[in-house]
């Protein structure tokens, strides 16, 4: 995997350096047994390490500005599609940018959330979201809204919320429009569900959640379960929901999306990798969804990490996984609803083994180096299921 450098020499050195910590703790770990996911490869693996890395490199730093300057100064080539035509705009005050493909079906848009603990929107972000867009035939708008922590929430759903109505305002018809975003994305997709539906505003047709945090907060044993796998971890986030939370009363509790009244949502498309920390809340808020009789597809590469999606073409997974959004899409906005999505139960039924599975092992692997540790069902690389 082929990667940039870019910025100050500092930020270089660093990255090179964490760089060649990762491939030599890979190197090692391989020479002693197998990885620790079992169909990671080499070049996953080196990048999920690095990852972590950076991450944990970039929250030590002494000011978020530079945390950032640090993310972008490196970038793993995944690059945009073939004939994505990209152009900043600002539609009533937001600024952000629109993303089109040649595949682009003229009357579908997505609006776009990014990720990044809604503290950093990194440059290598539009190559997914590119991808993205490309799966779905659609246009994208994806927005660049203020960050934590120098702007606390609500900032964010404002942002939002002044982006949607543009875009209706522009004629777009809600009809044909797309709600998207991953991790932090995915909980102010959630979030500006929530706001349009208590506004009685039109909602639009769908919305996709790719590894959406849906519980601000949360810091039960289960967020730290996968700590060893993923390449964010679960003391991350605690950082991320006190500056998304900021120096207002504001109870993280109110702004989770496990606590919404769900009634009357649109269909809910969400992915979610089985070796990210945020895994346990996100099939909870799945299993929340369907008790409450929503709609929603929830599917499970049980293997992945958080944002594997970012991977583009060069994962066999992330390309499964664009290739289910373009799925969805066509099945809630084709003009015939023809393409079928799942219906199997697996993926929630295998949550609940995987759980109980994840903490009996947690007593065996207390003695055993971490790479030995083993799923469940080493042979699913992709659980799908749908409950309405």
């Amino acid at each position: 995997m082929s990667f940039r450098l870019h910025g100050s020499y500092r930020h270089r050195a660093n990255n090179l350096w964490d760089l060649i910590c990762a491939s030599t703790a890979v190197a090692v770990r391989r020479a002693r047994g197998a990885p620790p996911g079992e169909v990671w490869s080499l070049k996953f693996e080196t990048a999920n390490i690095f990852s972590r890395y950076q991450m944990r490199r970039a929250l030590s730093m002494k000011s978020v500005a530079e945390a950032r300057e640090l993310i972008d100064s490196i970038r793993f080539n995944s690059p945009l599609p073939e004939g994505m035509a990209i152009h900043d705009s600002t539609m009533s005050g937001v600024k952000g940018v629109w993303l089109e493909p040649d595949s682009k079906k003229h009357d579908r848009t997505i609006l776009y959330f990014h990720g990044g603990g809604y503290a950093f929107f990194a440059k290598a972000h539009i190559n997914m979201i590119g991808h993205i867009a490309c799966a779905a035939k659609s246009r994208a708008f994806v927005l660049d809204y203020r960050l934590t922590p120098e702007h606390s929430f609500p900032a964010q759903l404002e942002d939002a919320c002044a982006a949607y109505e543009a875009l209706v305002q522009s004629r777009c018809d809600p009809r044909n429009l797309i709600l998207a975003g991953d991790s932090a994305g995915g909980h102010l997709v959630l979030s500006l569900l929530d706001r349009l539906r208590r506004s009685n505003t039109a909602l639009p047709a769908l919305a996709v959640c790719l590894c959406p945090w849906t519980e601000v907060g949360n810091c039960t044993s289960a967020l730290y379960d996968n700590d060893h796998f993923d390449w964010v971890q679960g003391a991350q986030t605690q950082q991320f929901a006190r500056w998304l939370v900021g120096s207002a009363s504001l109870d993280a509790q109110s702004i989770s999306p496990m606590d919404f009244d769900l009634t009357g949502f649109p269909p809910l498309y969400v992915q979610a990798g089985g070796r990210e920390v945020l895994f346990d809340m996100i099939a909870k808020f799945a299993h929340r969804v369907a008790n409450a009789r929503g709609e929603i597809t929830f599917d499970v590469w049980p293997e992945m990490t958080h944002d594997f999606q970012a991977y583009g073409e060069i994962l066999q997974e992330s390309k499964q996984a664009l290739a289910r959004i373009g799925d969805a899409v066509e099945h809630y906005l084709g003009d015939a609803r023809e393409t079928p999505m799942a219906t199997s139960q697996d993926t929630l039924l295998q949550w609940h083994r995987r759980r109980f599975h994840d903490r009996t092992q947690a007593f065996v692997s207390a003695a055993q180096d971490w790479h030995d540790y083993r799923p469940l069902d080493p042979s699913s690389h992709c659980t799908k299921g749908r409950t309405k």
